[in-house]
Formats: structure tokens, sequence, C-alpha cells
């Protein structure tokens, strides 16, 4: 290691290669990383949902729930089973251990779900998943006198979100619609028919079903009845054959039917006016501030084409937490650095506290590589944890250049002084570096979601106290020795000259004479 600093102090090419290396090196890993509120950690959970119209939460859980958790017991790696039963709804929750092949689980999960035979013939296909954790992004709230209005633009929206890659959309406050047919009593008495045998003519004529195939070979094409109405319109011309008789009566002649929402179907209102909420999410892989800037340039242009009766309105803006702790960071760092600068000036030299400083960024970018080499992510806990270790390296580098300028002083060469400061320094201050590494690696072992969200900061401050480390004695060093040189070939600044003889006067009328006192008077 001696033989190292030395080389690196000697060569004046070797520093500045190192330090461009680890600039460049940060920028780049700085473009790879994501953006987000929180680290990425996996939640190791399958969920099974199953849909029963019209079923009470008692029901539901009797004949849904209790038969899904009984065929599911007898599966291996399952940490923990839980559910929730209400109208309408089952809803059963598997939770893995961290390293299960989620995969591989989700398979058996499913291959054990079909082979339950007792559930209820009304009910839905169980709905079986890995849980996906979208992060939100933003929120958007579009209000209008009416509701109906409201439908085709969040629709329309919608679409123009997907198409700019804004994948991850969800609409909220627009009820389901039904069709409605509504067949008065004495209609159907006079028609000699009941709702049952109405429903079955309906179910016949309106359905789609593959029909066979035309031609042979080259020229085959299969044919398919589309004969399902999915519109007023259509249900209204659909012919109903009451007697056999092959007159024509279509279901609109005899039948009241119309497009509703749904019966207790939740609704959005803001100031008293319908509302659409529109969540805007992204996946891991995503970075918020990109698809917030990306949603930004969409708003503006949505706005425009509204109608005036019409409101869109952004809220819940998550993405702000991160993009202002990186605002914070940024600001302590230049803070930091202008503190930095001033009070290195008083105590030692000019050209050193440049060098000094210039540490922080470069150990805050070579850390930046390391986090993206081991897939990190910028957060609010890699944020804490790099303005954490602002005062770690302004430390590391602030003893070897004290050392350094104290031998210059002390009459030796710049190349010397710079070596032995380094070599010197390097057992304490390694030893100081490395005790932080031991305090914070126990945060490493941490499991489950809460383990996965603090792992972020003990990797960054190793990740920063390492990268310090490396700029102190590999690259400072070949800088002092710069610094120091050009110092002793050019007198000092009257102003230098007026700091050092008050600081001197300081130390040896004020200072030295305390210490002396406390000493004797122990």
């Amino acid at each position: 290691m001696n033989n190292l600093i030395k080389t690196f102090v000697r060569n004046p090419v070797a520093p500045n290669l190192a330090m461009i290396v680890m600039v460049l090196a940060g920028l780049w890993a700085s473009t790879q990383l994501t953006r987000q509120v929180l680290p990425a950690f996996a939640l190791n959970l399958i969920t099974i949902s199953v849909v029963w119209q019209g079923a009470a939460a008692q029901d539901v859980e009797a004949s849904l729930t209790q038969p899904i958790e009984d065929q599911l017991l007898g599966l291996e790696e399952i940490k923990n089973i839980s559910s929730v039963s209400r109208d309408n709804r089952s809803t059963v929750t598997l939770e893995y251990p961290q390293g299960t092949d989620m995969s591989a689980a989700l398979n058996k999960v499913k291959n054990s779900v079909s082979f339950i035979r007792n559930l209820p013939v009304e009910s839905e296909q169980p709905q079986i998943a890995l849980f996906d954790r979208n992060a939100g992004v933003s929120r958007l709230l579009l209000t209008g006198p009416v509701l109906e209005q409201l439908r085709p633009i969040s629709k329309q929206f919608e679409r123009q979100l997907r198409a700019r890659g804004l994948s991850r959309v969800e609409i909220r406050g627009l009820p389901e619609e039904e069709i409605s047919i509504e067949l008065p009593a004495e209609r159907l008495n006079e028609l000699k028919l009941s709702l049952t045998e109405i429903a079955q003519q309906i179910r016949g004529t309106s359905i789609n079903l593959p029909a066979g195939a035309i031609g042979e070979k080259d020229m085959s094409r299969q044919l398919r009845s589309l004969d399902q109405q999915r519109s007023v319109e259509g249900f209204s011309q659909l012919v109903i054959n009451p007697d056999g008789s092959g007159r024509l009566l279509t279901l609109g002649d005899i039948a009241s039917i119309e497009r509703a929402p749904k019966e207790n179907s939740a609704q959005l209102f803001s100031n008293n006016k319908p509302a659409v909420e529109i969540i805007v999410a992204r996946s891991e892989s995503e970075d918020a501030i990109n698809v917030a800037e990306n949603l930004g340039t969409w708003i503006e242009g949505a706005r425009a084409d509204l109608p005036p009766n019409i409101e869109l309105t952004i809220y819940d803006e998550r993405w702000r937490n991160v993009d202002d702790r990186i605002n914070l960071m940024t600001s302590n760092a230049l803070t930091g650095l202008v503190l930095l600068l001033g009070i290195l000036y008083l105590f030692l030299n000019g050209r050193v506290a440049i060098w000094v400083a210039a540490g922080i960024p470069v150990s805050i970018l070579a850390s930046l590589m390391a986090l993206s080499y081991f897939g990190g992510t910028i957060n609010v806990m890699t944020l804490f944890a790099m303005i954490m270790t602002l005062g770690i390296i302004v430390d590391d580098a602030i003893v070897v250049s004290e050392e350094a300028v104290t031998l210059a002083d002390q009459g030796a060469s710049p190349a010397r002084a710079a070596e032995q400061a380094a070599i010197k320094m390097l057992p304490p201050v390694a030893a100081a570096s490395l005790t932080t590494v031991a305090a914070f690696l126990p945060l490493m072992t941490i499991g489950g979601p809460t383990g996965s969200i603090l792992f972020a900061i003990p990797l960054v401050v190793i990740c920063v106290v390492l990268a310090s480390l490396l700029e102190c004695f590999i690259v400072l060093p070949g800088h002092l020795h710069h610094s120091l040189k050009i110092s002793a070939e050019h007198q000092p600044s009257k102003l230098r000259r007026t700091v050092d003889g008050a600081f001197t006067r300081f130390r040896e009328e004020k200072y030295l004479p305390a210490v002396r006192w406390c000493v004797e008077n122990r």
C-alpha cells in the first residue's frame, strides 16, 4: 500500500485519471439508477380472489374461503395464510419466506386450487396472481356537472396515458354499467310467457359462438356468430317469438330497456360535483420523476382540450418526496462545500481546501457506481444515508491534509509531505472507517419487508465510506503534492499572512495558556 501511495503521489497523471474514472462512472450510474420514494422490495405474496355476486359474507366464508384454505394448508413453504370474506368476494393471501421461488409457488397454488370441486356454481373462476406492488406517482381528479359526461372523457384519458407509456393507470369512481330489461306483469300475462322463457330467448339470440369452417386448404376460413348484443339498441331489436306463429315482435316492443349504473356502486364527489379519480402509478423498474414529467406534459395538453365545465386537478404527487430530498441533499452538499472551504482556508491552505472539498462529490459519485452495481435505487433511504455520510467524507480528507500541511511547514518536501501524511494516517483513518462499516453491517441482516427497506441505509453508508477511503489515499495525496509545491513556490498573500498571524497569536496567547492551566489543575 505504501508503494501504491508513492506511485500516485509522484505520477501527476495517475490521481487525475483515477478521479476522472470515479466521476465518469458515477455520472453514468446516476443515469441508470431509478428514482423512487421507497427502496424496491419484494413482497412474497400470492392472492386468490373469487367473486360470487349476491352472496353474503357468511356464505362467502363457508362456501368459498374455507374450502380454499383447507385445500392450500398442505402446500409446502407457506409462511402464513390470511383471508378476508366480504359480501360478493373472497380473498385469500399466502405469504412465503424470503428467497422462495415465487414462480414455482404460483404454479403449485394454481394446481392445488384447480382440484377444488365443491365451489358454488354461481361463483366466478378463482383469480390467482402474485401480489404486484404499484408505487403511486400522482392522482388526477376529473370533475363535471354530470357523471355520464365524465365517462367518455376518462376512458379517452386512459387510452392517451397508456399510449404515452404510462401503463399503470387505474380509474375509480366510475360505476360499472349494466343493461336492465323490465317487463310489466300485464304484458307477460298477455303474451303467456314467463321471465324465465324471455331470458332463455334472449340468451339464445344474443351470443357469440364458433360456427365451423368453410372452404378447404388455403381457402379455408373460420366462421363465427357475432350476435351478442352490448347496447340498448341491439337488445331492442332482438326478436321475441311468443307463440311460435312467426309474427315479428321485438324485445323493445314489450320491455323497457336502459343502461344504468349497477346498484350500490361507489361514486365520488368533489365540491358536490360528480368526480372520477385517475390513479397513475409506476412499476418497480420505472423512474418516478420521469413518469411525473411525462404525466405533466400530457396534463398541459389535456386541459387545453377540455370543455369549459370540466376540470382536471392533480394532487397527491408522491414523486415530489424524492425530488425534495434530492434537492435537500444537493443543498446540504453545496452548503457543506462553502463552509468547508471557509474553515479550511482559515486553518490550512486555500489550495488544499479546494481539493479536500472536491473529495465530497468524487466520493458520492463513486458510491453511486457501487450502488448501481448492487441493484440499489435513488430513494428516501439512500438520500438520507448520503446526507449522513457527508461529514465522514470530509473528516478523512481533513486528517490527511492537515498532516501533510504540518509536515510541509516543518521543512519536508511537498512530495514527501504528501506521501508521509497518507502513509501515517492510513492505519487510524482505515480503522475509523472500518468501525463505521462494522456498526452498519448488522442492519443488512434484517429480514422481511422492513429489512428490505432499511437495507439501503447500510449499503449506501458502506459504499460512501469505502469510496472515501479510495479517494483519500489514492487521489488526494497526488493533489496535495501539487498544491504544496505551488504554495512553496509562491509567497502567501497579505490576507493569508494576516489570517495566519491572528491564528498564531490566538494559539500562543490564549489557547496554550488555557491548556497548561487545565493540565496543572486537573
